[in-house]
């Protein structure tokens, strides 16, 4: 007798769950979903110019996960991140350039609002996937914890 309305409360936490991923926009995106080696191609055609992979070149670009805290934002906020040109530096970073340097970050990120403007939301999408892959599993781990908490 017992059975019944614990099988019944399985099935309504798995429909909730469902829903909840399709209905969030800062639902989790995933290789199952998305294609990483699509963003993979789209990141070497794109991005891999300013944005060589595990080595920053300085006052061209920061390797992506230069700040180590990439995996703390939701896959919509890394998306609006590309979309708005990249982080802004800490004030604390920004007094320390000079006024060249501040001003040659400036053209980066206007390069790179411009490449993701010329993006489909689905290439964004798929280069974020690609991206992901390349965290430790610690940071994915984290990332997946942080994107499936409800929002308050």
């Amino acid at each position: 007798a017992g059975k019944l309305p614990m099988l019944l409360v399985g099935i309504l936490m798995l429909v909730y769950v469902v829903w909840r991923g399709m209905t969030n926009p800062d639902a989790f995106l995933s290789a199952n979903t998305n294609d990483p080696n699509r963003g993979q191609e789209i990141f070497e055609k794109n991005c891999a110019v300013c944005h060589e992979p595990k080595q920053g070149v300085p006052l061209k670009a920061p390797v992506l996960g230069f700040y180590g805290q990439e995996f703390r934002l939701t896959d919509r906020e890394l998306v609006e991140t590309a979309k708005e040109g990249g982080h802004q530096l800490p004030e604390e970073a920004r007094e320390e350039l000079s006024a060249e340097q501040k001003q040659e970050i400036e053209k980066l990120r206007e390069t790179m609002r411009k490449t993701a403007a010329k993006l489909s939301k689905q290439e964004l999408r798929d280069v974020v996937v690609f991206l992901k892959g390349s965290w430790t599993s610690d940071a994915q781990l984290e990332h997946w914890m942080l994107s499936h908490q409800p929002k308050d």
